[in-house]
C-alpha cells in the first residue's frame, strides 16, 4: 500500500 491507490479506486469507479 502506498501511492496510486486513490487513483485506482477512481479509475474503477469511472469504469462503472
Amino acid at each position: 500500500a502506498g501511492t496510486g491507490i486513490a487513483e485506482l479506486i477512481a479509475l474503477e469507479m469511472s469504469k462503472q
